[in-house]
């Protein structure tokens, strides 16, 4: 598998959608964000642009939940696919995604669902992010910290979860693995387990 990830930082995005555009057009042949696979999400209030793309995740409750199995991780990238010949367009992916990374579009009479493939293990936005806002790096320590702490931002911006909750501190000890190839655990749960 590609020892790289897609890391996201909402901090440096500017807004100009420059992947949602080299997203549609590179997949789909055409510039039409509706068909983006990452897009870019505009918080007026607080100033933010929020790019939300598949996180890949390592326990991947899209492709637990969908009842037609049609969805997998790709050996060679570990980017999650969708089988479009397997996929019934049910929808119970797209609202499973905590990160709402999944999209769902009409094609005729179907409901095409997709997500994010990483171009095959060369992510074109990322690529073209002149900011950095999209990145595919290599998978170590420090990134997979990164994107654990991109992961929560996402959630707190979307509304999914209210930073430094329980949810947020969970989703860090799922995301985060240390040198030993184990979650890393908080404070008080390593505090719990030293008592015993």
């Amino acid at each position: 598998m590609d020892n790289h990830i897609l890391v996201t930082n909402s901090k440096v995005c500017t807004g100009c959608r420059t992947c949602e555009i080299v997203c549609s057009l590179t997949h789909e042949g055409e510039i039409n964000p509706q068909k983006s696979r990452i897009r870019v999400l505009q918080k007026e209030g607080r100033g933010l642009d929020v790019p939300v793309v598949c996180q890949q995740c390592s326990f991947t409750i899209c492709r637990t939940v969908c009842p037609a199995k049609a969805i997998s991780r790709n050996g060679a990238t570990g980017a999650m696919e969708i089988d479009p010949e397997k996929c019934t367009g049910c929808e119970v992916c797209v609202y499973a995604c905590f990160f709402g990374a999944i999209r769902i579009r009409r094609e005729g009479s179907r409901r095409k669902v997709f997500v994010c493939d990483l171009c095959g293990g060369d992510p074109m936005c990322a690529k073209l992010c002149d900011t950095g806002a999209v990145a595919y790096l290599p998978r170590d320590e420090t990134t997979l910290r990164e994107k654990s702490e991109s992961m929560r931002e996402t959630l707190a911006h979307i509304g999914r979860i209210t930073p430094n909750s329980h949810q947020s501190r969970l989703l860090e000890r799922i995301t985060t693995v240390r040198k030993t190839g184990k979650a890393a655990t908080s404070a008080t749960t390593r505090e719990r387990e030293d008592a015993s």
